[in-house]
């Protein structure tokens, strides 16, 4: 009934939409990383009262997220084997494990940069096997900088015409965020999901929503669709009700609960449901069709 509704309610919005609101909509989609979800969701409902030159560019991002969630497939896989060779662990925090794991198609949404979580005693290993690998240190005149300020480097590799940026951390955040314990997270908090002799580990879904609304806190609470999205998705999908008090107790413990509280209600605040009837005074047409497309 909910998906119905919402469905209408699309409908109706975009019946209202002139020309200048589908240029617009298309620069927020294209911005939001969420194109080929997009695609996919009007293939089925209103794409009959929708610009032909929207959904044209909708299938480009879908297939442009396709070919990159390939490429990065092949990138990652070449850097975790020669991890695994030197002894290195790492944890993927985003990346196309996340994507294939949260959505039904890996060209539903675009791949930003590939952020690793690794042990703060290997930095100094990783950053060889990355360069090694094909990556490159961004500004290394401010290396140190982000060694001591930052908690990760920057890297970037191109390949088949793609740049992909990869951002090497040893921690979520700054302690002014959080103050983890991460041996606990790399023991209980993480597992090998490919094997005991893997090199890359897996966060369990509770530590993987935490470090995921730290991330966000860390870049200063600028909040993309497509990480709304993401949180959105990790929730409704991977966590249980009887996770809530393990939950809590894990941002009590690392003293970030204001910033996990306020990240978990900027999501729900974002999805919540509405009287489409009533529709709030602030929203615009814009806001509207961007949350029912996400719905």
């Amino acid at each position: 009934d909910r998906l119905d509704e919402s469905r209408k309610a699309l409908n109706d919005v975009i019946c209202r939409m002139g020309a200048k609101d589908w240029r617009r909509l298309g620069e927020r989609v294209r911005a939001s990383g969420l194109g080929g979800y997009v695609f996919k969701v009007l293939e089925s409902a209103g794409q009959g009262m929708v610009p032909q030159w929207f959904l044209d560019d909708r299938r480009r991002d879908y297939h442009s997220n396709l070919y990159a969630a390939m490429i990065l497939r092949m990138l990652y896989k070449s850097f975790v084997k020669n991890m695994e060779h030197e002894g290195v662990e790492l944890i993927p925090l985003k990346g196309i494990d996340l994507i294939e794991s949260l959505y039904a198609d890996a060209g539903w949404r675009s791949l930003g940069d590939v952020d690793v979580l690794v042990r703060d005693g290997d930095v100094d290993r990783a950053d060889r096997i990355l360069e090694q690998s094909g990556f490159h240190v961004d500004s290394p005149e401010l290396k140190e900088r982000y060694r001591r300020y930052h908690f990760h480097y920057h890297y970037k590799a191109d390949f088949e015409g793609h740049t992909l940026p990869l951002e090497l951390h040893w921690r979520v955040a700054g302690t002014f965020l959080e103050n983890m314990d991460y041996e606990k997270l790399w023991t209980s908090g993480s597992e090998k999901v490919h094997g005991k002799n893997s090199g890359d580990r897996v966060l369990k879904p509770i530590y993987l929503f935490v470090v995921l609304a730290l991330h966000a806190a860390n870049h200063g609470y600028r909040i993309s669709e497509k990480w709304l999205m993401d949180l959105f998705l990790l929730a409704k999908k991977k966590l249980r009700l009887e996770d809530l008090p393990e939950t809590i107790k894990l941002i009590e413990d690392n003293r970030s609960k204001r910033a996990v509280y306020l990240i978990a209600s900027m999501v729900e605040n974002f999805f919540k449901s509405v009287s489409y009837t009533h529709l709030r005074a602030h929203e615009t047409v814009l806001d509207l069709v961007c949350r029912l497309l996400l719905e």
